[in-house]
């Protein structure tokens, strides 16, 4: 009896250990290509590049001027905003329903 459940918990254990090993591959994939990625990305996105005047190459600061721009470019032109509320609008009525 004391072999009979000694041989079962060893045989659980072994499952168990397969499962986890068998599951740490994508876990461990998934933390290097998309949280790593992303995570560089947006690091990127606050990043300002100037030409280097004391050397070659480029000096990096951080700062938030990309999205001050980005948002003056956005909102400058209702026409923009108009345009792509449009095309949302007759994607939804008209490319959902044939679809």
């Amino acid at each position: 009896m004391v072999k009979a459940k000694k041989q079962l918990y060893t045989r659980t254990r072994a499952r168990m250990l397969f499962y986890v090993l068998m599951i740490a591959l994508p876990i461990a994939q998934i933390a290097i290509c998309y949280v790593a990625v992303n995570a560089n990305m947006f690091i990127a996105a606050f990043q300002k590049y100037e030409y280097s005047t004391t050397s070659v190459g480029f000096d990096i600061s951080f700062s938030t001027e990309n999205f001050v721009v980005a948002w003056k470019t956005f909102m400058g032109s209702g026409d923009m905003i108009k345009r792509s509320l449009m095309l949302f609008l007759i994607n939804m009525l008209v490319g959902f329903p044939l679809a």
